[in-house]
């Protein structure tokens, strides 16, 4: 589908979709914007589709704002994903799952810089993710 939503005409990948977007009113000077985005497809749904995938939130946005910072937050929006993965509690069990590191090494913020590169998110099958970007019109 094409993200006509911001005036251009970038396309999302196949296998996600936008939940969400909306201007956040705060005292922050600037411009805030909330962005919900979801991978449609599970594990082993598809060959293709249910693969991880990548979406630059810099490119997806460039016919309306520069992308200035990235914040990942948790789904309801309201801690850093950083915080909450430090204050979360750890549970210990005789199974211990690989997949509790690759959860945390996915999910990164960034504070701008030159490389649109560090505005890449990865969206693994059935996961949202939720942002607050920093922009400039």
């Amino acid at each position: 589908p094409t993200f006509s939503v911001l005036g251009g005409a970038t396309e999302l990948p196949p296998n996600v979709f936008l939940i969400t977007l909306m201007h956040l009113d705060d005292d922050q000077p600037g411009t805030r914007l909330l962005m919900r985005l979801g991978h449609q497809y599970g594990p082993d749904e598809d060959d293709v589709l249910s693969k991880a995938v990548q979406v630059n939130l810099a490119v997806l946005m460039q016919s309306q704002y520069k992308v200035i910072a990235v914040t990942e937050k948790t789904l309801s929006g309201n801690q850093n994903w950083h915080n909450f993965v430090l204050s979360k509690y750890n549970w210990t069990t005789p199974i211990e799952s690989s997949s509790d590191n690759s959860q945390q090494q996915h999910h990164k913020t960034s504070n701008g810089g030159n490389d649109d590169d560090s505005f890449t998110v990865t969206l693994h099958p059935l996961e949202i993710r939720t942002f607050v970007i920093d922009v400039e019109a």
